[in-house]
């Protein structure tokens, strides 16, 4: 028994596991272990954005479980007063969110709070509305089969004694289903801070959970700060630092069109046009007498605060670009 235990958990379940455990720990692997044994993954992960994430993803899952383990409570109540058919009717409408891809339900919120008067879009309820739908079903399903195992003899003793229902509410019933809320609690609370694939197309800029900067991590190649839950933030003492990317455009002499092109670019760099780059391109104008103030301008302009802003020579860049490639890799580990 313990040898066919050991067989499908250490592959399974424990393989994976000591894989991103080492991982965390290095910041090479070019053979069967990892090497160059480091601490600065954890380190990162204490501090700048990585803390910021683990923040926002403990304030999503914490709030999304209160609200999923309230609706969930109370539809598993209420249900229990139903004939059994209306249960397994309700009891299908809460699991049908997860009986389904969670990018679906994601797409769906998207599209449900976009408008007003519902308009959350851009903002981090509509990341906690995603998870407390996704997470509900499960302190339904939990608080449910509770309720199933109650002894209704203690309910009734305290009827008899002229208990108003809310007072067996409050002093028989829940004291006797605090074990499973609980439990259903810690459930729902898991399952939200691991939750990606909805948050991916919902998330804003400032409200950027744990999952998603592990992903972005690991995306852009950073696999041994992503297993640490990090990203190589700026030294000690040290400022955070960008530049920004330059871009050119104008018109070719002799090419066809000419007159629609200039139409092209004066559109582009019309005041009308500048003050909606935050809000559909998510990047800042280039003009500068244009100050957009739409909430994706705002988060931006957030990001940004303190940021250093240097112009490289691109020049140098081109002749040397193997170099600077070389020491991109050993600052970040990749």
């Amino acid at each position: 028994m313990w040898a066919a235990f050991l067989v499908l958990f250490l592959p399974l379940f424990a393989l994976p596991l000591l894989v991103v455990l080492g991982a965390s720990f290095a910041t090479h692997w070019s053979s069967v272990l990892p090497s160059g044994f480091t601490t600065a993954n954890y380190r990162a992960a204490t501090r700048g954005e990585a803390l910021q994430a683990l923040t926002t993803s403990l304030v999503t899952a914490l709030t999304a479980s209160l609200l999923a383990l309230a609706a969930g409570t109370w539809a598993a109540l209420a249900a229990a007063a139903l004939k059994k058919r209306h249960r397994k009717v309700m009891a299908a409408l809460f699991v049908l969110p997860v009986a389904v891809p969670s990018v679906v339900v994601g797409l769906a919120i998207l599209v449900a709070y976009s408008q007003p008067p519902f308009l959350l879009n851009g903002t981090r309820w509509i990341v906690i509305l995603a998870h407390t739908v996704l997470v509900t079903a499960f302190a339904h399903q939990s608080v449910s089969a509770a309720i199933t195992r109650l002894d209704p003899v203690y309910e009734q003793a305290a009827a008899s004694l002229g208990a108003s229902p809310a007072y067996v509410l409050w002093r028989v019933r829940l004291p006797l289903l605090l074990p499973s809320l609980t439990a259903a609690a810690g459930l729902c609370f898991a399952l939200s801070m691991g939750e990606l694939s909805a948050t991916m197309m919902l998330y804003p800029p400032d409200w950027t959970p744990l999952p998603v900067l592990i992903y972005a991590s690991m995306d852009r190649g950073a696999l041994f700060t992503g297993s640490a839950i990090a990203v190589v933030p700026a030294p000690e003492g040290g400022r955070s630092t960008t530049f920004a990317l330059p871009y050119a455009a104008g018109l070719v002499t002799g090419a066809p069109r000419t007159e629609n092109g200039r139409k092209l670019l004066d559109h582009l760099l019309s005041r009308k046009a500048q003050a909606q780059v935050s809000e559909i391109g998510g990047g800042f104008a280039a003009r500068q007498d244009v100050k957009a103030t739409d909430a994706d301008a705002v988060a931006l302009t957030k990001i940004m605060d303190g940021v250093e802003i240097f112009a490289p020579d691109w020049n140098d860049i081109e002749e040397n670009l193997t170099s600077y490639v070389d020491a991109w890799k050993a600052a970040t580990g990749s």
